[in-house]
C-alpha cells in the first residue's frame, strides 16, 4: 500500500509538472517561416511544447527510449530527423500521423504550419541555427 501511495505521488507530481511547463504559452503561437526555420526559436519550442514535456520525450521520462530535448538528442535516435530527407525521418511521419504514436499526444496544438515549418528545417539541412 505504501508503495502505491509513492507511485501515485510521482505520478502526481509528473502531471503537475508538465501542467507548469507549458503555462502561458500555446503551441499554436509558434509560427514558422517559409525559409531560414531556426532550431533555437521555432524548431526547439514546437518540440519543448508538443513532444518533450515530463511524462513523454523529456530526459527524465523518454517515453519508448526517445528523447527530443535538444538539437543532440533529435539525433541520437537513429531515423528520428533524416537531414535533407523529412519524408523518411520518423519525427516528419509521427507529426503528420503516417506512424502511429501510441501515448498522449497533443495533435489537435499541431497545425499545417508547423508540419510545413518542421519540413522545410530538415530540407534546409537540420541546421543548429
Amino acid at each position: 500500500m505504501k508503495f502505491l501511495k509513492i507511485i501515485i505521488f510521482v505520478f502526481s507530481l509528473l502531471i503537475i509538472y508538465a501542467c507548469t511547463e507549458t503555462i502561458g504559452t500555446n503551441s499554436k503561437d509558434i509560427i514558422f517561416p517559409e525559409e531560414n526555420v531556426s532550431f533555437q526559436f521555432h524548431v526547439y519550442p514546437f518540440l519543448k511544447l508538443n513532444c518533450s514535456y515530463a511524462g513523454c520525450h523529456s530526459d527524465e521520462s523518454a517515453a519508448g527510449g526517445i528523447i527530443l530535448t535538444s538539437y543532440g538528442t533529435l539525433f541520437s535516435s537513429p531515423g528520428m530527423i533524416i537531414i535533407g530527407e523529412p519524408d523518411r525521418s520518423r519525427l516528419i511521419q509521427i507529426i503528420e500521423n503516417k506512424l502511429p504514436h501510441f501515448t498522449l499526444f497533443y495533435r489537435g496544438n499541431i497545425t499545417e504550419n508547423h508540419k510545413k515549418g518542421m519540413r522545410t528545417w530538415i530540407i534546409e539541412g537540420a541546421k543548429n541555427n
